[in-house]
């Protein structure tokens, strides 16, 4: 009896996180507003009050690129 309670409990614990992974993302990419690749993945820019992500102005690009070394790669520019 004990054996299959606790079988029954495991059953209900696997089948119950099994998709949750999945609601996940596709919530966090609906509430994504802006996104930048990374790799194989995509980033999301988190919204930072009083300030605005400006690094795909190309004059502000071009600036920040200046300062970028060998490894190292901008993604985003606050300001």
């Amino acid at each position: 009896m004990k054996l299959q309670i606790s079988l029954l409990l495991l059953l209900t614990l696997l089948m119950g996180c099994s998709n949750s992974g999945q609601k996940n993302t596709a919530d966090e990419k609906a509430k994504c507003k802006h996104s930048v690749p990374f790799g194989d993945i995509e980033i999301c820019l988190p919204e930072i009050d009083g300030m605005t992500e400006c690094y795909e102005r190309p004059n502000v690009k071009a600036l920040a690129d200046k300062f970028e070394y060998e490894g190292n790669e901008v993604k985003a520019f606050y300001q």
